[in-house]
């Protein structure tokens, strides 16, 4: 899907395994649906309990579920995206669980079921979607991964927005606060009503059940089990929270078990780290785009602001932004960097 970026946002610019195993997956989708329709409540910061988007941190699966489903659908397949080698190094497990079957004497015979499972139904089974069927998830509602010519809508829109962010909070001071704050909410209207769009019965049922299921009913669980931590030499098993948290013993994990089974493609701590932040604030940051609807209080807009920018600062790092500007860009009268040449200068091309 294409569309072209106005002219103002153009300049702006993540055998089978047997019945209990089924079932329990079935459950972790079912779990997830019944949250679909639940409103959100006041409740404390990072209780879980419904705080909108702007104000609630993902730190565990409750608050991931919480900040993701319902309008807000999108930001779990963003998460999902930005972290999907996850579910590629789970498999790769299940495939090595079976080719090397010395390597796994002690682990449970639950997790057998499920490393055997993934190992078979990968691509035959709705709940357990592969690496294609996946991507074919994302890129309806993101755009390719590598995109080329034209801006995917989401990407161009996102960058817009992006931009605007940064160039509110990275104003020298404060006498244009009002107009750039005015910018931030002209490039939201666009995006906001682009995933409120997209998110109807395929986003919500590809977020309620398949990506439950083969996430967090398989591949997650099997990556947090400690046989298979102790099979690549790791003496702690990530956390329950992880991947919703960053969690040292994950990192190294992921660093191990794509190293030794990765066939190259070793994927180092820091560039799960690095991913692992873009995947976490990008969902923050796209529940807030949903949540915001407009009010021009100031408060409000910041909330949205500081979002965008925690996302827009994650992004950066792994994308190593910002570049050097090719020639000196002219500043504000008022000592402000320029928005639009200045956001032009430090996005350029950014991955989906």
């Amino acid at each position: 899907m294409i569309c072209q970026v106005t002219p103002v946002g153009a300049a702006l610019t993540l055998a089978l395994a047997g019945r209990t195993a089924g079932r329990r997956i079935r459950k972790a989708a079912a779990v997830m649906t019944s949250d679909t329709d639940t409103k959100a409540r006041p409740g404390p910061r990072n209780s879980g309990r419904g705080r909108a988007g702007g104000e609630l941190d993902i730190a565990d699966l409750a608050t991931f579920d919480r900040l993701t489903t319902g309008e807000r659908a999108t930001a779990g397949l963003a998460f999902h995206r930005e972290v999907d080698c996850l579910v590629d190094l789970a498999h790769l497990v299940a495939t090595d669980f079976f080719d090397r079957p010395q390597l796994y004497r002690d682990v449970s015979d639950e997790l057998a079921a499920d490393l055997a499972r993934l190992r078979a139904r990968s691509g035959c089974d709705e709940l357990v979607p592969s690496r294609e069927q996946r991507a074919a998830v994302y890129s309806g509602v993101f755009g390719p991964a590598e995109a080329t010519g034209p801006a995917p809508c989401f990407a161009g829109m996102r960058d817009q927005l992006l931009a605007a962010a940064a160039a509110f909070a990275e104003r020298v001071y404060d006498t244009g606060a009002d107009m750039l704050r005015a910018a931030v909410r002209v490039m939201h209207v666009y995006l906001r009503d682009y995933l409120l769009d997209v998110t109807g019965a395929s986003v919500r049922w590809s977020r309620t059940q398949a990506l439950p299921a083969v996430t967090e009913g398989l591949s997650y669980r099997i990556l947090r089990d400690p046989g298979i931590a102790a099979r690549f030499g790791v003496n702690q098993p990530p956390a329950p929270q992880w991947p919703y948290r960053p969690d040292a013993n994950g990192a190294k994990l992921v660093e191990e078990a794509s190293g030794q089974l990765g066939g190259g493609q070793r994927i180092t701590r820091g560039m799960f780290n690095d991913r692992q932040q873009v995947a976490l604030r990008g969902a923050e940051g796209l529940a807030a785009v949903i949540d915001y609807d407009g009010n021009p209080d100031p408060a409000r807009v910041d909330v949205l602001i500081r979002r965008c920018y925690t996302w827009y600062a994650a992004r950066g790092r792994v994308l190593h932004l910002p570049e050097p500007a090719p020639a000196p860009v002219a500043a504000a009268t008022d000592g402000n960097r320029s928005l639009y040449d200045g956001a032009r200068a430090t996005l350029p091309s950014m991955l989906s």
